[in-house]
């Protein structure tokens, strides 16, 4: 009969694995925080995590520790200080419970010259607080690496919120673009002939509003993809600026020749609504998903 496998959990971080042996660690970055954490009377952090399952610790426990950065950060927070306690905010990695704040605190707490530590771990951010010129940065920094967790320079999501609300504001515009540009193209799909005395003032209507949505919406993408053309990188929004441009042209063209069956304005409008509306979709899924990580 077939040796069945006997799952066991990870003493340390409590995923599950299937250990060769008696092993009580399902990788040796766990066996060797645990042994820290033991010699450093810092196991409380297991009562804290409770059954809940952290990430292994892996190699992350023995990568090298870049400290460059952070310490300028420090200095430049300690020159630019006239209190004696002086505070920055730093990014960290490898958060995934209350215990992980706790260890975090603690360690920070041993450090000479701390003063006090506030970890938002939902931001992946920590508010530092030490005696201007007695604390060492990076050391503190070594000292959480050992045990699977990454100091790094703290950077605002600002970016992202702007670039969502830029999309946002876009998205409206657009919209109101684009129910214009129907507005005046629809009668034509319904027999209006060229002949009808409102026809041209509808097809300059209707190419105004997919101008003003090319303008706004469109050079979004016409923007990304301009940049991307200049690094030599290939991005998505290159077929997608590419396709608007020839639209909006060949609808001119046909415009300007009097040759209808070229005119696609209500095309552009839309095309550029849509495709705003899918990249917002897309940035939320991935603010989703990087909150969730």
């Amino acid at each position: 009969m077939p040796a069945t496998t006997t799952q066991a959990t990870c003493a340390h971080c409590g995923t599950p694995f299937t250990p060769r042996a008696e092993e009580a660690y399902c990788c040796h970055g766990c066996h060797y925080v645990a042994q820290v954490l033991e010699q450093n009377d810092l196991t409380r952090f297991y009562e804290l995590k409770g059954k809940s399952a952290v990430p292994p610790v892996g190699s992350k426990a023995f990568r090298k520790v870049e400290t460059e950065a952070l310490e300028a950060v420090l200095k430049e927070a300690e020159a630019r200080s006239e209190k004696p306690v002086v505070m920055a905010k730093f990014g960290i990695e490898g958060i995934s419970c209350i215990g992980c704040v706790w260890l975090i605190e603690a360690i920070f707490k041993r450090q000479e010259g701390s003063a006090a530590a506030r970890i938002d771990a939902r931001s992946g951010a920590v508010e530092l607080a030490w005696q201007n010129g007695q604390f060492d940065l990076s050391e503190f920094a070594r000292a959480i690496q050992q045990i699977g967790y990454k100091l790094t320079i703290y950077r605002e999501d600002g970016d992202r919120t702007k670039t969502s609300r830029q999309i946002t504001y876009r998205i409206g515009l657009c919209g109101f673009f684009l129910l214009n540009t129907m507005l005046f193209t629809l009668p034509g799909y319904l027999g209006m002939g060229g002949d009808f005395f409102l026809s041209p003032l509808f097809q300059l209507l209707g190419a105004l509003f997919a101008t003003l949505s090319l303008a706004v919406g469109g050079s979004y993408f016409i923007n990304r993809a301009w940049q991307a053309a200049r690094n030599q990188v290939l991005h998505i929004d290159l077929p997608i600026a590419l396709g608007l441009v020839v639209a909006y042209l060949g609808s001119l063209i046909g415009w300007a020749s009097g040759y209808t069956k070229l005119i696609y304005f209500d095309f552009v409008a839309t095309f550029v609504f849509l495709m705003l509306v899918g990249r917002w979709l897309q940035e939320g899924a991935l603010e989703k998903n990087r909150t969730y990580l």
